[in-house]
Parts: structure tokens; C-alpha cells; sequence
């Protein structure tokens, strides 16, 4: 993950979606119970949304999802910015401050639902997330009101984002001030 690049995908959510209007939700990553992926399974049942799972399948939370809920597997890593975006909202259920997630997310420009534990420490309820400890009732909240998720995502992208490559880069050049005394 973590900016590899924006290699264009052939997947298209939009052909998989079980209703033309619904929303479509994306979750990257370890689909576990730790990770408090079956609440977010359990969560999209009968709702205007299809959820997306991506990562390593968990038979166990096929058993429990409903139809409306996908299991993609793993995909290419230059791939996932691309699957991202065609997102509406994206989703994070577990309760971590510090994931590679959360950069992923945020530098795509998508409203994000999250779990209102330590998440909290990054984001700001309602104004550039929405944390929550139902994430049913997060899910409805979202798909019925636009404002609030336009609100997000406008106001997710206050947060600077860099690619390991400009992390490089910048770390490059103030090592070349310091080589040069200039530091």
C-alpha cells in the first residue's frame, strides 16, 4: 500500500453493487474479529450500501455476511489507491491510532467512518470523521445525509499526506543542509 503508485484498476465497483443507488463502503485490510470486521458485516445488512472487503478472506465472516457484502481479496498494491477512490466512504473498525490505513484513506479525499476509541486522537467527530461505536447507526447516518459526508471530505484534506518518495526527498534535502553546515 502506502502510495505505491496509481496503477489504474479493472475493477469496477460500480458492476458490483446489488442496487444502482446504493453507496459503496470500502474496507482495506486483516479481516478479523480483533480487527472488528464482522461488526461492520453485521452493520451493512439490509442498508443502501455494499460493503468491499479487501485483504485475505475470512471464511468464518462469509458465513455471516449478506448479500450486499463482497469479498474481494487481496489486490496489487499500485492498485489499491485506484479501488479507493471509487469509494463513498471508507471504513476502519478497529480501534488504532496509528495505521497505515488511516494515510491511505485520507490521501484520496473520502469521508471516513471509524471506531471512536483511539481514533479520536487523529480526528475530529463529524468534522473530518465519523466516530462511532455502532457502526450501523454511523452507516445510516452517512448514507442518508451527503452534507456530512461532503463535509468530511473536504475536511479530510487538511491533512498533509506524503508518498515514501517525498518523504525521501525530504529527507535528502535536509541531510544535504546538514552535510553543507547549513543546519
Amino acid at each position: 500500500g502506502f502510495f505505491q503508485g496509481n496503477k489504474k484498476t479493472k475493477i469496477n465497483l460500480n458492476n458490483l453493487k446489488t442496487k444502482k443507488s446504493n453507496l459503496k463502503v470500502i474496507y482495506l485490510g486483516e479481516q478479523s474479529t480483533w480487527k472488528k470486521v464482522d461488526r461492520i458485516i453485521e452493520a451493512v445488512k439490509n442498508l443502501d450500501c455494499d460493503l468491499f472487503l479487501f485483504g485475505s478472506t475470512n471464511a468464518e465472516f462469509k458465513k455471516i455476511a449478506s448479500p450486499n457484502v463482497h469479498f474481494m481479496g487481496y489486490i496489487d498494491e499500485l492498485e489499491v489507491r485506484s479501488v479507493l477512490k471509487q469509494a463513498d466512504l471508507l471504513v476502519n473498525t478497529s480501534n488504532q491510532d496509528s495505521s497505515y490505513k488511516f494515510p491511505e484513506y485520507i490521501s484520496v479525499k473520502k469521508p471516513i467512518l471509524a471506531y471512536d476509541g483511539l481514533p479520536a486522537y487523529i480526528f475530529k467527530n463529524k468534522q473530518d470523521a465519523l466516530l462511532v461505536k455502532d457502526f450501523k447507526k454511523g452507516l445510516i447516518e452517512l448514507t442518508k445525509n451527503k452534507k456530512l459526508r461532503e463535509k468530511i471530505a473536504k475536511n479530510i484534506q487538511k491533512f498533509p499526506i506524503f508518498s515514501w518518495h517525498e518523504i525521501t526527498e525530504k529527507y535528502l534535502g535536509l541531510y544535504k543542509k546538514i552535510i553543507a553546515g547549513e543546519v
